[in-house]
This record gives structure tokens, C-alpha cells and sequence, in this order.
């Protein structure tokens, strides 16, 4: 197999793994109809979750940048990924909203651990020609 065989598979994984990192970001506005309604949270608990999430998303940003220099971008992505999945099961389980807020929150920081490592991984893979070009070089 040749090197534009693998390089297309290392951006197909990398596509496909940024995609289920926004299915354990993006599935809270589908629940909150029903979590307003069973658990009796109100619009300003709903702000706060949101709130909570994307200021640990951003601040984990930051370090998940440098950490993807530091260490395996790789084991940054899986270690973040099974972390996020983790968040993501725990908010399901709990109906105390103090609870849900945290777990939330953590896993915001968890989500920022996917699209820095992912680019390093597919940077490695690709020569500084290439990545001008775009997909067709």
C-alpha cells in the first residue's frame, strides 16, 4: 500500500473521530425539552450548563493544544474521548442538577481534547506542500 493510501485513511479516521466527539457535544439541546420538563430545570439552569461547558471547552483549547505537543496526540484524543464518553453517561444517569452541571462542565474540557491532536496527526502525515494544496495535492 502506498503513502496516498494511508494518507487518505488517517484523514477518513480523523474525520470520523472529530464527527463522534460532536455526538457526545452537540446531544444536550436534543434532551433539554425533556429534562426542563421532568426534572423542573429552569431556563437559567439550562444557561449555566451551556455556560459551564463551552468555558471549560475553551479554556481546555488552550491546553489541549500544548498537551498535544507535549505528549501523544493520540493518546490525547483516546484519553479524552473515553473521558467525554464517561461525562456523557453520567450526566444520562443523574437527575440532581448540581450533578449534571459538573459532569457537563468536565466534559467540555474533555471535548477541547479532539481537534488540536487530530491536526497534529494528520500534519505528520501530510508534507507542508500538501497541506497548502488542500485535498487535491
Amino acid at each position: 500500500m502506498n503513502l496516498r493510501f494511508w494518507q487518505w485513511r488517517i484523514v477518513a479516521i480523523g474525520w470520523f473521530t472529530y464527527a463522534a466527539y460532536y455526538l457526545g457535544r452537540v446531544n444536550l439541546s436534543i434532551a433539554i425539552p425533556d429534562l426542563r420538563e421532568s426534572l423542573n430545570i429552569s431556563s437559567q439552569e439550562v444557561g449555566l450548563l451551556g455556560s459551564g461547558f463551552f468555558l471549560s471547552y475553551a479554556f481546555g483549547q488552550l491546553i489541549s493544544g500544548h498537551l498535544g505537543d507535549r505528549i501523544s496526540p493520540r493518546l490525547l484524543v483516546f484519553g479524552g474521548m473515553l473521558l467525554s464518553t464517561a461525562m456523557n453517561l453520567i450526566f444520562g444517569s443523574v437527575d440532581i442538577w448540581g450533578l449534571m452541571l459538573v459532569a457537563w462542565t468536565i466534559n467540555g474540557f474533555f471535548q477541547s481534547t479532539g481537534w488540536a491532536p487530530i491536526l497534529k496527526v494528520l500534519a505528520t502525515w501530510h508534507s507542508a506542500e500538501q497541506r497548502r494544496k488542500g485535498a487535491g495535492g
